[in-house]
């Protein structure tokens, strides 16, 4: 060979090697023998839609294989990438996993798929070996419960074997450790009324209490006695309450472009859902943001499901109620000429403090004006135009 450029190998394991400048690509199957696979020796262009045997190539670089057996050269100086079609069936797509290989505290339900379609079979092992056509059949997702390896292949008709594809779940355990205190017990006397005791542990987990043997004076002729501790389980679940932090009195105006923050927290520690009813007015609820749309009456809810040591708690319900915005109508300044004619029709009046995109077409109805000026009409001074 002459200047062997690059190397690459399909999924079946032949070797194919860019011979550059004796302008043919060559193969080595998986039996150790070379043949010519591509080019006919001779540097120049031709041989497209024939055998790749007889084509000829400018100094053949770069090559690469599909999953499918084709091959591609980048014919250097033709400036073209030429394509050599599988003289076999397509190699079958390896199988893939979900969820994805790596590290899990918990059991995992794996589902294996590969890209064929219908018919095609999974193989898979999970001792180490090497999957076969022997090997058991995938039918419906596995559970891994402890650290695993899986490897498959894929088969189907009118394909080749897939490679083998292998996956690897580590299953750890993950506890936090947890510690008990007693809530320690008053002085006592003898004689007086039991006391109880309480101890919590800083998981919020239920307490065991062991029933042991302090004194015993038992006697039996011609036996002896074995004790044997017992347990005390507390069982039931601790109560649990949820308040709400109180809002302001809130406007139209004041909500437009913000957001109203609805907090409350339950005794417990644990997260509080939120759910909206509106009574009357429009808005919606993002988790604890409120977003009022218009003036309304709303109503939040606030519930806690509970867990495996909290009961669930009582609903509470917060009241919500988004007043109207303020307008302010101002009569406008005019000017008469002194001794011109005047009437209440040249007085108008404007309206601000509209928020959102609204404007005067939510206003119904007309401001009424006067003005004492429209009784002297020929005197100069300044007169109030009132509403």
């Amino acid at each position: 060979m002459n200047a062997c450029d690059e190397l690459a190998i399909d999924a079946s394991g032949n070797l194919y090697i860019s011979d550059s400048n004796n302008y043919v690509v060559r193969k080595v199957d998986t039996g150790g023998i070379i043949t010519t696979y591509a080019g006919n020796g001779v540097d120049g262009y031709s041989g497209d839609g024939g055998p790749a045997t007889s084509a000829e190539m400018s100094s053949p670089a770069g090559i690469a294989s599909d999953a499918k057996g084709n091959l591609y050269i980048a014919d250097t100086y033709n400036n073209v990438l030429r394509k050599v079609g599988s003289s076999g069936p397509p190699v079958a797509d390896a199988p893939t996993f979900s969820p994805a290989p790596g590290t899990y505290t918990s059991a995992q339900t794996v589902t294996i798929v590969t890209n064929i379609g219908v018919g095609a079979t999974i193989h898979y092992t999970i001792d180490g070996s090497t999957p076969t056509t022997s090997s058991s059949i995938y039918t419906a997702p596995l559970t891994v419960a402890a650290t695993e390896t899986i490897q498959t292949i894929a088969v189907a008709a009118g394909y080749d074997q897939s490679a083998v594809s292998s996956a690897t779940y580590t299953i750890t355990s993950s506890k936090t450790a947890q510690a008990i205190t007693f809530n320690g017990p008053p002085s006592l006397t003898y004689g007086q009324t039991p006391q109880a005791l309480a101890a919590t542990a800083s998981s919020g987990l239920p307490i065991t209490y062991y029933i042991t043997f302090s004194v015993s004076s038992l006697i039996a002729d011609n036996y002896t006695f074995g004790y044997s501790p017992g347990t005390l389980t507390v069982t039931g679940k601790a109560t649990q309450t949820i308040t709400f932090v109180g809002l302001p009195d809130l406007t139209y105006s004041m909500t437009y472009g913000q957001n109203v923050t609805v907090q409350a927290t339950a005794t417990s520690g644990l997260a509080v859902l939120y759910q909206l009813i509106p009574v009357d007015g429009q808005a919606y609820l993002d988790y604890n943001i409120l977003y009022p749309e218009s003036v309304g009456d709303f109503q939040i809810v606030a519930r806690q499901e509970g867990n495996s040591v909290y009961a669930p708690a009582d609903p509470v319900t917060l009241r919500i109620d988004v007043g109207p915005a303020l307008l302010t109508v101002k009569a406008n300044d005019v000017t008469v000429a002194y001794g011109k004619p005047f009437t209440l029709d040249q007085l108008n009046y404007s309206i601000t403090g509209f928020v959102r995109n609204d404007g005067y077409s939510q206003v119904t109805g007309r401001a009424q004006l006067t003005t004492t000026a429209a009784l002297y009409p020929y005197f100069p001074w300044g007169a109030p135009i009132r509403l």
